[in-house]
């Protein structure tokens, strides 16, 4: 899984390590930089407010997934990731790739924000989406478990697998607040004491002591 989404987000040329597919939560490149946008802060910062809207309306419907319904944001990442494909008939990697590519958007503005707090401000607006979606769909009940436990699955792949926290530099002093936003998206969609959520809790822990 985690080198399809990671193929399909920076093409063939790729130099992810296989250590995060093997469990250390390592997801290292030659350069970090490599593949990432070359836009204005002020652009990154448009498109990326953008990017959430278009997916808030996405991820509401029951349509994540059906290999259309997520073109407006693919538009809205195209240039910033000339690279980013989406495979066809594959809901959860959809989703997970769509929301990977978001959330790299939201770690790269951590980069470039004039100032600190502006980027954190984009960064809750992000994972407050992806709350909100899943607690929507986790509050509709058996009759729409099998959408919210794609949705569910796939945001979190999106977060956990997809997205690259090397995009996080060292000197954005919101660096911890960021790592532990992403933490919530496991407590929103398997609870708090959950596995899942005891998995992701770990591999953002070592992802922040290896960084």
């Amino acid at each position: 899984m985690f080198e399809q989404l990671a193929k399909a987000f920076l093409g063939s040329s790729s130099s992810y390590s296989s250590n995060a597919q093997s469990g250390n939560g390592s997801t290292t490149r030659e350069d970090p930089k490599a593949k990432g946008t070359t836009a204005a802060p002020s652009v990154l910062r448009e498109d990326l407010y953008k990017a959430i809207q278009e997916c808030s309306r996405w991820l509401a419907t029951s349509t994540p997934g059906d290999g259309f319904a997520y073109r407006p944001v693919l538009e809205i990442l195209k240039p910033h990731y000339p690279d980013l494909e989406v495979p066809f008939g594959i809901a959860q990697e959809e989703i997970a790739i769509i929301v990977g590519a978001v959330t790299n958007l939201a770690f790269e503005y951590t980069g470039c924000a004039p100032e600190s707090y502006t980027a954190i401000i984009a960064f809750r607006t992000w994972i407050d989406t992806l709350d909100n979606a899943i607690r929507t769909w986790r509050s509709k009940g058996e009759s729409a478990a099998s959408t919210a436990n794609r949705i569910c699955d796939g945001v979190v792949q999106g977060v956990n697998v997809a997205a690259d926290p090397s995009f996080i530099t060292k000197e954005f002093t919101g660096r911890l607040q960021v790592i532990n936003m992403c933490k919530t998206i496991s407590v929103s969609a398997y609870g708090a004491n959950s596995s899942q959520t005891r998995q992701s809790d770990a591999l953002w822990g070592s992802r922040l002591l290896s960084s």
